[in-house]
């Protein structure tokens, strides 16, 4: 939520209103790679899953990479987490990194790149 952060150094506490975000037990994606955790939402952890960052609030939803196994590895997909019942919806093709920067116009749009060269973007109405 920081301007300047990236999805290796993010704040892994966030309070915004009375929302509040926590990463725990955090741990980088190989050396120098990404950072991800189990994720608790006003106290609340999502259990299961491990969630990168920087993420994006919107309203009642949280938008944020979700770090899960595929058949022989694991890759990053785009997570919308509804803040109420943290039910999970998740859209997109499998990255290696997910970099989000924006939701403008009914859009969110990311970089799949920690260097901010190749950007991506899926229409909201996506999640369902």
């Amino acid at each position: 939520m920081r301007k300047f952060d990236t999805p290796i150094d993010f704040l892994t506490e966030i309070k915004v209103d009375d929302v509040e975000i926590v990463y725990n037990n955090t741990f980088e994606i190989g050396q120098g790679g990404p950072i991800v955790g189990y994720l608790s939402i006003n106290g609340e952890l999502i259990p299961n899953n491990y969630f990168g960052g920087p993420i994006l609030l919107d309203n009642q939803y949280i938008y944020i990479p979700i770090y899960m196994k595929r058949f022989l590895s694991w890759r990053f997909k785009l997570a919308r987490i509804n803040l109420s019942s943290l039910k999970i919806d998740i859209v997109g093709k499998w990255e290696s990194v997910i970099f989000l920067d924006r939701i403008e116009n009914g859009m969110i749009f990311f970089y799949e790149d920690v260097g901010k060269i190749h950007s991506n973007q899926y229409k909201l109405s996506e999640f369902v």
